[in-house]
C-alpha cells in the first residue's frame, strides 16, 4: 500500500521490479486491496465516432 500512495502513476511491471516480485504478484496483492487500474478515457473504443471529432 505504502509503494501505491508513493508511486500511484507507476505501472504493475515497475512495481514488480521495485519490490523484487513477479507482475501477477503484484496484480493478486492490488486486486486483494481493492485497487485497479486507472483507464485513460481519451484512447477507448468506446468512444463513437458520432462524438469524436474523426469525420467519415
Amino acid at each position: 500500500m505504502k509503494d501505491v500512495e508513493q508511486y500511484p502513476d507507476d505501472y504493475m511491471y515497475e512495481r514488480a521490479q521495485r519490490l523484487g516480485c513477479s507482475k501477477s504478484g503484484i496484480e493478486s496483492a492490488l486486486k486483494r486491496l481493492g485497487i485497479s487500474q486507472k483507464k485513460d478515457l481519451r484512447a477507448s473504443k468506446s468512444l463513437s465516432y458520432k462524438n469524436s471529432d474523426i469525420s467519415e
